[in-house]
């Protein structure tokens, strides 16, 4: 049961390092696009932060199972409301 927990937990913060990555990369790409418009860098920052996402959640999938991935995707989706809240402040 502690190895369980321990699992778990474990998986979360991996989560939420990748959704925090992922998210502030997203907000960074955004500033990109609105001040220097550069469409394609944004573009490429966007299908490599898919990239890095999938694979690493894939990774997890294939080498831990679906409790893994379950909670490691609750640890990314802990991570947007994070950093939304992060954007939200002056």
């Amino acid at each position: 049961m502690l190895k369980l927990v321990l699992d778990a937990s474990s998986w979360l913060a991996v989560g939420v390092l990748l959704g925090g990555l992922h998210f502030l990369g997203l907000r960074r790409s955004v500033q990109t696009l609105v001040t220097r418009s550069a469409l394609l860098l944004v573009l490429a920052l966007q299908l490599i932060r898919f990239a890095i996402l999938a694979g690493a959640l894939g990774f997890i999938t294939r080498h831990n199972g679906g409790l893994a991935l379950l909670v490691a995707t609750l640890g990314v989706l802990a991570s947007r409301t994070a950093v939304l809240r992060l954007g939200a402040l002056p």
